[in-house]
């Protein structure tokens, strides 16, 4: 599609598209590229506003909270600084999935959308989004990629799902979705969707030839999908910088440094970092000053830790525009490293700032004898030991690993073998390891992958 198309659907097709469906977003966006120059005063001041306004709400219309608050002696007049706001009581994923309908505004302020998370972990969420809180989330998106060059319109490739297989589909009604109605919003999107799961030699071909014929501007991808894209090209030997893409969006999963080194050589462009979740949209993007910006306009994120000592915790969140079914303090599960609240950005955004991304609570690992030890120890390790393509770390007992690796060599496995057990033992403190050599791993049935998993139920041996 030629650029005319790009202008066409920023300036005409995209406004009017969510005009009808009575989503705001043209003024969201407009509003959230004032936001993220304002001070770092203004911000907060704006961001508690927001806070006091959605605990009115939610203690006046939605039932969990009503009970909630009473059952403690709280009152939303009682929240008159941000140290006040530690009083209220942080709720978990449990919590909506046994009474989700305890969680709907009766008075919202825009139609709530039913929506689901993946079920990444074996249990998926259903839950409701407002459309002020589609909007914010696409606002976020949006002006983040402006810093990159990036404007609406521009045709790029999304890489996640299963595409356009109606056999992956669970219902009728999907299948049909994903027959008809993907292909069409594609087009008129200036995109095309590439599925991850189960990715095939076969897969990579097509892949390839969509890119080529297509060119797009940028690719919006799990990491570890476009990994094994990476590797396909060297594979080939093909220069994957004549593909002419900019920039690689990484979503979905934990992007690593090597990966972002791997995609930097492989298609000679910046590795995008993003995060976020199903519940309350994008809550941090990484921009060219090179920090992880959290959306402090519309989402306000706190990382909790169990000792103020320990390096990373928590991430709990409150969307500030979800007046359909309030998210207040909600804890995602997921671990991360914080960053300065005042960090004087050089780009002049005034949003706070995240350090790093560790991962899922589930990617920390828990040994017998007590220690915690993150995912990212392994990843660490594994990525570095050469002839190891691909690898995935199965914590089978409290103190018994698998380490399952695709190779290029079978003559180095025992080489291959003996680093990993050494810095398992050196780095972990593991001194049970068998490695397996396999010819794949597979995905999640998301088409998400997770370099580390656990099945051993923690609750079963004390800490």
């Amino acid at each position: 599609m030629s650029v005319h198309y790009s202008d066409i659907l920023r300036r005409w097709i995209f406004p009017y598209s969510f005009k009808i469906r009575k989503i705001d977003f043209i003024n969201t966006l407009a509003n959230g590229l004032d936001n993220q120059t304002l001070d770092h005063a203004q911000i907060r001041s704006l961001q508690f506003n927001k806070l006091k306004s959605i605990l009115n709400h939610a203690y006046t219309t939605v039932p969990f909270y009503r009970d909630n608050f009473d059952s403690i002696g709280l009152k939303p007049a009682d929240i008159q600084s941000r140290a006040d706001f530690d009083n209220v009581p942080v709720i978990s994923k449990e919590q909506i999935r046994k009474n989700p309908e305890l969680f709907l505004s009766r008075k919202p302020r825009t139609k709530a959308v039913d929506i689901s998370t993946s079920g990444s972990t074996g249990s998926p969420l259903k839950f409701h989004l407002s459309k002020a809180s589609i909007a914010s989330d696409l606002a976020s998106h949006y002006r983040s990629l402006k810093w990159w060059g990036i404007e609406l319109g521009d045709p790029y490739i999304m890489w996640w799902g299963s595409g356009y297989d109606p056999f992956k589909a669970t219902t009728l009604s999907k299948a049909l979705k994903s027959l008809f109605v993907k292909p069409v919003e594609d087009l008129i999107m200036n995109r095309r969707t590439l599925a991850a799961f189960n990715i095939t030699p076969t897969l990579m071909d097509e892949a390839l030839g969509v890119i080529r014929k297509f060119k797009p501007k940028y690719i919006f991808t799990y990491p570890s999908a476009l990994r094994m894209f990476a590797d396909y090209i060297k594979i080939k030997k093909i220069d994957g910088r004549s593909l002419g893409i900019q920039a690689v969006i990484s979503f979905g999963e934990i992007l690593f440094d090597w990966q972002a080194e791997l995609f930097q050589e492989a298609f000679g462009c910046r590795t995008i970092n993003t995060y976020g979740s199903s519940e309350v949209g994008i809550i941090g993007f990484g921009l060219p000053c090179g920090d992880i910006h959290t959306m402090d306009d519309y989402i306000f994120v706190e990382v909790i830790k169990e000792d103020p000592s320990d390096e990373f915790g928590e991430v709990v969140v409150t969307h500030l525009e979800n007046y359909a079914s309030p998210l207040i303090r909600y804890n995602l599960e997921d671990l991360a490293v914080p960053g300065g609240l005042d960090h004087e950005c050089p780009l002049g955004i005034g949003f706070s700032t995240l350090n790093q991304i560790m991962g899922r609570h589930h990617d920390k690992i828990l040994l017998s004898d007590g220690t915690y030890v993150h995912g990212t120890v392994f990843t660490a390790i594994m990525h570095r030991i050469k002839h190891v393509n691909h690898f995935q770390v199965i914590q089978k007992e409290p103190d018994r690993f698998d380490a399952l690796v695709v190779t290029d060599s079978g003559e180095a496995m025992p080489e291959i073998e003996k680093k990993i057990k050494s810095g398992f033992r050196k780095r972990a403190g593991i001194k049970n390891t068998r490695v397996i050599r396999v010819p794949e791993i597979p995905t999640e049935a998301t088409g998400k992958f997770r370099f580390v998993r656990s099945e051993v139920n923690h609750q079963s041996y004390t800490k």
